[in-house]
């Protein structure tokens, strides 16, 4: 089966290791392309509840320049750096379920920038992560476990 790359939806599993159809077995923070059919299909791997639409690379940015909390609001948008001093982004302390951050350090970032998650735990260790080389990225997804990274 020949399947057009150019109509596909990214989403993100954040479930536990399965097997999902065509995609065989996939564990979490894996991307799934669907097809539109598979994206309205009920029988779909979509139907799933461990299936969040992935955030797109051209979507709003906001650019972080100095010790910076991330807020509800900048959930969607992709969080840059360009630093060359070192900065901590303090992540949301309630946020919502499904809530999506998406990190980059630009390429002329030469500091790193420290994503301190507070109590809520990123990949089920509460710990801060560092993106300390330039065009680092580090996608965050809120669950009912915590931070899931992609």
């Amino acid at each position: 089966m020949h399947i057009d790359q150019t109509i596909l939806t990214q989403y993100l599993y954040i479930g536990p290791t399965a097997n999902l159809g065509r995609f065989g077995s996939v564990t979490t923070g894996q991307t799934l392309s669907l097809t539109p059919d598979e994206v309205d299909t009920q029988n779909s791997p979509q139907a799933s509840p461990n299936l969040i639409l992935k955030p797109v690379a051209n979507k709003a940015r906001r650019a972080i320049t100095g010790a910076y909390q991330v807020l509800q609001a900048d959930a969607g948008r992709l969080l840059t750096s360009n630093i060359t001093a070192p900065v901590t982004a303090t992540l949301i302390a309630a946020p919502t379920l499904g809530t999506n951050l998406e990190f980059i350090h630009e390429a002329s970032a030469t500091a790193t920038l420290t994503l301190d998650p507070g109590t809520i735990a990123i990949d089920g260790v509460v710990a801060t992560f560092a993106l300390t080389v330039a065009l680092n990225r580090k996608g965050l997804i809120y669950t009912s476990a915590g931070w899931i990274s992609y």
